[in-house]
C-alpha cells in the first residue's frame, strides 16, 4: 500500500533554518577545498634558484703578471708601465726600473 501524499510532502519541504544551515555546510564545505587546493599548489612550487649563466671564457687582455715583474720608480710600485701601489710607498727590497 502507498504512503499517503502527506508523508512524501512533509519529507521534502525544508524549514527556512534547515535551508539557511544547508548553505552554511555548502560554504563551509567550499572554504575547505579551496584551502586544500591552495595549500596543495603552495607545496608543489619550488622556490627558483639563480645560478651565473657559464658562458664562454673571456680572454685575457692584459698582459699577464707573469710577463711583466714587480719593479719600483723612485717610491712608487709600477708593473707593466702601470702605477700599481696606490700612492703608497714602495718597499725598499722591490728592485728600482
Amino acid at each position: 500500500m502507498a504512503s499517503p501524499p502527506t508523508a512524501q510532502r512533509e519529507s521534502t519541504t525544508t524549514t527556512p533554518q534547515e535551508a539557511v544551515m544547508n548553505r552554511t555546510q555548502l560554504l563551509a564545505h567550499c572554504s575547505a577545498a579551496a584551502a586544500a587546493a591552495t595549500i596543495i599548489a603552495g607545496l608543489a612550487a619550488t622556490p627558483a634558484t639563480a645560478r651565473p649563466d657559464p658562458g664562454e671564457p673571456i680572454a685575457d687582455r692584459f698582459s699577464s703578471y707573469n710577463t711583466c715583474p714587480l719593479n719600483r720608480v723612485g717610491t712608487q710600485l709600477v708593473r707593466c708601465d702601470y702605477l700599481t701601489g696606490g700612492g703608497v710607498l714602495a718597499p725598499i727590497w722591490i728592485p728600482e726600473l
